[in-house]
């Protein structure tokens, strides 16, 4: 606990500089967290270069946003910058192929409504990726 904190909240502390295994588990983290909040980025672009056909399971992305939000509550509790930073952008690009799947669904509902064909068949979209 920091000498300034009255115990009554939750500090996030930095390692002390002079300590080096400190930063040598601070630089750990935060390479962790770069690599682990940039695995969904390549899904992302999949999803916007074929309009959100090519997204993840509804279940998954709901799974991975109710865990996402227990992770920052948790690593808020523990004071873990690390892990609070990692879900928040792990939340984000949920978030956004959340919306390229609700994107599609919808094109596609209204097209079935309609009766118009698809814009894009499958083997443009497999040429696209």
């Amino acid at each position: 606990m920091s000498p300034n904190c009255s115990g009554e909240c939750i500090c996030l502390e930095m390692p002390n500089i002079n300590d080096s295994q400190g930063v040598v588990k601070e630089v750990i983290g935060i390479i962790a967290t770069t690599l682990t909040g940039i695995t969904l980025i390549p899904q992302i672009v999949i999803a916007i270069k074929t309009k959100g056909e090519k997204t993840m399971d509804i279940p998954f992305l709901f799974i991975t946003f109710s865990a996402t939000i227990f992770w920052i509550i948790y690593g808020y509790l523990l004071g873990s910058i690390q892990t609070v930073i990692l879900e928040v952008i792990v939340f984000f690009n949920v978030i956004i192929l959340s919306i390229c799947k609700f994107v599609y669904w919808c094109k596609t509902k209204r097209h079935l409504e309609n009766n118009e064909p698809e814009e894009q068949n499958e083997a443009e979209i497999e040429e696209i990726i």
